[in-house]
């Protein structure tokens, strides 16, 4: 995925990290954060999705700190009033009465990259982090909403995202992408009437 991600945001992005645990993200996270020269995107290097369900997060320049959402299933919940997210659940938290999924892709906005890297930091000294770099999104989410920061919720709808964890998933998941046409999709969502 972050050769993907460096090909969509083009110049807008200085560096785009891969990691393999929690431990060595939360240090780049909090690392980008302190330094406090730009926007930080944190996404899960698993999920498979149209470009434009990224894009409509990261690129847009309405948008500063966002979590892309999606329907309630069964992944990690999320409470939202009002298009923001207000609380969030991972692994060790838990979100009463969820109304959506977070999908995995999270913005952190240049004026809350200070409190991001609190958080991150704040987390890797907790020590009850997994060792895959699964699960990191929603660790970040949950401190962010808990420090009061202000984080939209951004809808995938109508376009394809998919957090697949096992082999046979990633085929059904692609399968899934190709049959739906994200031009088709991202020309109807542009067009406006008259």
């Amino acid at each position: 995925i972050a050769t993907s991600v460096r090909d969509q945001l083009g110049g807008r992005v200085d560096e785009v990290v891969a990691c393999r645990t929690v431990r060595e993200e939360l240090d780049v996270v909090a690392k980008s954060a302190a330094e406090g020269t730009g926007e930080v995107m944190v996404l899960d290097g698993g999920i498979v999705a149209h470009n434009e369900a990224i894009a409509r997060l990261l690129l847009d320049p309405r948008v500063g700190t966002g979590l892309l959402v999606g329907e309630r299933g069964n992944g990690p919940g999320v409470r939202i009033a009002d298009d923001i997210v207000v609380s969030a659940e991972s692994r060790v938290h838990t979100v009463t009465e969820p109304n959506s999924d977070g999908l995995g892709v999270l913005r952190v906005g240049l004026t809350d990259t200070a409190p991001l890297a609190e958080v991150a930091r704040g987390v890797s000294v907790i020590g009850r982090v997994p060792d895959t770099a699964d699960g990191l999104v929603e660790l970040l989410t949950v401190g962010l909403v808990r420090s009061g920061v202000r984080m939209a919720a951004i809808p995938v709808r109508p376009y394809i995202l998919h957090r697949p964890r096992t082999e046979l998933e990633v085929g059904a998941a692609l399968v899934d992408l190709c049959e739906i046409d994200e031009e088709r999709l991202r020309l109807a969502s542009a067009a406006r009437p008259g």
